[in-house]
């Protein structure tokens, strides 16, 4: 019964509006047109989306036999070089969270030097003293890798 209501406001907004039949019809292919237009985009990007996903599926599946062909060559190690290759593994996940927790601490420290260098901008004197160091820290390092490479050129002569 909405349907039936909306549909006689609808005609009567276009009689109102000096709309013809024509028009209407004219309306009704542009929008069948954009619709078959939408249509064909929306299934374009649906097959683009099913072969992105089975081509996940595919290296998931890759990953996995590779997985299991090295777990088989463990298996098939002598019982020292296993005991060698956890011994790695272990080092290799030590190693992982000392890197992750260094990672931490100087996200934080770039954190807390951006921070201070915004507040010492505030100030254009501060500004400009901030970036002759930084400027004078960089060529320190650059001579101290100056005084490196030559000492190094001097050992090989």
């Amino acid at each position: 019964m909405q349907g039936e209501m909306a549909d006689y406001n609808l005609l009567a907004d276009m009689i109102a509006s000096g709309k013809t039949k024509a028009d209407v019809e004219e309306d009704l292919k542009a929008i069948t047109r954009d619709n078959k237009a939408q249509a064909a985009r929306i299934e374009t990007i649906f097959n683009r989306r099913r072969e992105t996903e089975k081509q996940i599926l595919e290296y998931e599946k890759g990953i996995q036999e590779e997985r299991n062909r090295t777990e088989q060559l463990i298996l098939t190690l002598s019982p020292e070089l296993r005991d060698r290759y956890d011994s790695i593994v272990q080092e290799n996940a030590g190693l992982q969270k000392e890197l992750d927790e260094q990672q931490r601490t100087l996200d934080e420290l770039h954190a807390t030097k951006e921070e201070l260098y915004g507040r010492i901008c505030t100030n254009e004197l501060r500004r400009r003293a901030a970036q002759l160091e930084e400027e004078y820290l960089e060529l320190c390092e650059k001579r101290d890798e100056l005084y490196h490479d030559v000492e190094i050129g001097r050992a090989h002569v």
